[in-house]
């Protein structure tokens, strides 16, 4: 299980690459377990929505 809590906490820096090869990287914000969407900020302040079915890896530093 992915602790998204403490990521959002930490500000840590992932890379979540999508089922169809797609790799974004940025700061995870906030996320909604009900809708299954995950907020994602990246460095140019824009932020991406991304509903997580579409997820197929999160990279993020060891912790």
């Amino acid at each position: 299980m992915i602790d998204f809590k403490y990521m959002i906490r930490e500000a840590l820096e992932v890379t979540i690459i999508t089922t169809n090869g797609y790799q974004m990287q940025g700061v995870i914000r906030n996320y909604d377990d009900n809708y299954k969407v995950l907020q994602l900020e990246r460095a140019d302040r824009k932020v991406n929505l991304v509903f997580l079915h579409a997820i197929s890896t999160i990279v993020a530093p060891p912790f």
